[in-house]
């Protein structure tokens, strides 16, 4: 006799627990290496944040490469401030590649009958939480539309997060060894092109979420 299939809470439940041991696997792995690095990343954070700057400007600051994509003007410009960042976060995760995939550990559970089909959710979950420090950016560009009151502040914000969600799919599919990256970034690329034209905002919409 079959087994019944997994109710919806114990799918929850399985994939909060594998989410939880792939955390505890990134951070024990990531934590050597933080601990070797830290007087560098202590200096870079003194550098990228001086006290005397008030925090409003800051975060201005932090978010105008977003603002300036998002909200149109110059391609060079876009497609120069785009393709750094999205250099960094593919740089970003591929030092990190071993301690993303999970290890060994992770390669054998993959391999467990019903656990398979929570890999690309887990990995893009995974790959949101590390991508943290990288997505600051998108992060002070939407509490700078908070308090402003510029037109068009929703539609910049629901491009400004198409735009981010963009770094994990990217990333996980350069873990992956997938040709389908390339694809994901050329549509990208092309959005940030339409973003530049008067009335294709809906297009680059349709580029980055379709």
């Amino acid at each position: 006799m079959s087994r019944p299939p997994p109710s919806e809470s114990a799918r929850s439940h399985l994939f909060f627990r594998l989410l939880g041991w792939r955390l505890r696997h990134y951070a024990d792995a990531t934590l050597k290496l933080l601990l070797r690095r830290w007087q560098s990343v202590l200096f870079v954070l003194l550098v990228v944040s001086p006290a005397a700057t008030p925090l409003a400007a800051q975060i201005d600051a932090v978010g105008t490469p977003i603002r300036k994509i998002v909200e149109g003007g110059s391609p060079a410009y876009a497609l120069t401030a785009w393709l750094i960042l999205s250099l960094l976060a593919i740089a970003w995760a591929a030092v990190q590649a071993d301690a993303l995939r999970g290890g060994a550990p992770w390669r054998y559970l993959r391999t467990l009958p019903r656990l398979s089909r929570f890999e690309t959710g887990l990995d893009l979950t995974l790959l949101l939480i590390v991508d943290l420090p990288l997505l600051l950016p998108f992060a002070a560009y939407g509490i700078s539309l908070l308090g402003s009151a510029r037109s068009g502040g929703s539609e910049h914000g629901l491009l400004a997060l198409a735009l981010g969600i963009q770094w994990p799919i990217v990333q996980q599919l350069v873990l992956r060894g997938s040709w389908a990256a390339l694809l994901v970034a050329a549509s990208a690329l092309m959005a940030m092109l339409a973003l530049c034209v008067d009335g294709a905002r809906e297009f680059a919409l349709v580029l980055l979420t379709g």
